[in-house]
């Protein structure tokens, strides 16, 4: 059975822990390379994933202690999120000490439970655009990050995500702002659940936990399209995933250890007490349990 509270301290701990993988010192360099935008390839099945991390600490030394305190919104610093994308997707930019000619940044990233972080220097190359390149030492591969700040958001793409050494599909890119970021996945719930009494029908199905695991997939889940389903997300790294499906009076929910090992079919439906609806996958060699419960 798995609790709750050790998987939401899991995800506050990538945030704040210093995950000591690898060290490498390279010296700081400035490039124009071109840069070109990454693509996720997702894995859309339902194997439950190793939680993969990964710590890339760059160090640099600079000459140069001139202040630069830009006032015209050139200014790279501060604390940068990134935003407009599902939260299972998030990512954290610190900006600090900035001079005329670079900046030095630390990055936290996600996809799901799999999270990478890497520190460095970003060499200013024109009062809106920095660039930062790192070679793995041991790949020999190297990854060229852009840094371009506009109209008070800051855009990252990179070159070769690989070579900085990430955890699964965790990619440095995106649009950050330093307000508030927008999660698209947000408000999920109301549109699966609308009325107060839906909620509380599926947390009368669940239970107070498995209900709870349920939220925790769709706050941190990545959600897969499937037009037989109301929802169908799953939290790569974890292994817990969720499959809905409401039909007028009639709840289906597949739980993957969300409370118990394997899967587990909630519904109030009588004629599937034991048996897997066919709108569901079929799962072959996996453990299958059923809680069928009446509700008012």
């Amino acid at each position: 059975m798995k609790i709750r509270r050790k998987f939401v301290l899991f995800i506050i701990a990538s945030f704040v822990v210093s995950l000591c993988a690898c060290g490498h010192i390279i010296d700081k360099t400035a490039s124009n390379n071109s840069t070109s935008n990454i693509t996720i390839n997702e894995t859309t099945d339902n194997t439950v994933l190793n939680k993969t991390e990964s710590n890339n600490t760059v160090s640099t030394e600079s000459t140069n202690t001139e202040s630069s305190n830009l006032a015209d919104g050139s200014s790279f610093e501060g604390e940068w999120n990134r935003t407009n994308i599902p939260k299972a997707f998030g990512g954290r930019i610190k900006i600090t000490n900035q001079k005329n000619d670079f900046f030095d940044f630390d990055f936290r990233g996600w996809y799901g439970a799999h999270s990478g972080i890497i520190s460095g220097t970003a060499q200013i190359t024109d009062k809106y655009k920095s660039i930062f390149t790192y070679k793995d030492k041991y790949s020999n591969k190297t990854a060229i990050v852009t840094f371009i700040i506009d109209n008070g958001q800051l855009t990252v793409s990179a070159e070769n995500n690989s070579a900085l050494g990430f955890g699964f599909n965790v990619i440095i890119d995106g649009n950050y702002t330093i307000a508030e970021p927008n999660y698209t996945n947000a408000n999920l719930i109301d549109s699966i659940f609308p009325r107060d009494a839906d909620k509380e029908k599926a947390k009368n199905l669940l239970g107070q936990t498995a209900y709870e695991q349920m939220l925790d997939v769709m706050d941190l889940g990545i959600q897969y399209i499937n037009d037989k389903l109301n929802y169908s997300g799953y939290i790569q790294g974890a292994g817990e995933g969720v499959d809905i499906k409401i039909d007028c009076d009639f709840y289906y929910i597949l739980g993957y250890w969300l409370e118990t090992s394997g899967y587990t079919l909630y519904t109030n439906d009588p004629a599937f007490q034991a048996t897997l609806p066919d709108f569901f996958t079929k799962r072959t060699n996996a453990t299958l349990n059923f809680v069928y419960k009446s509700l008012p």
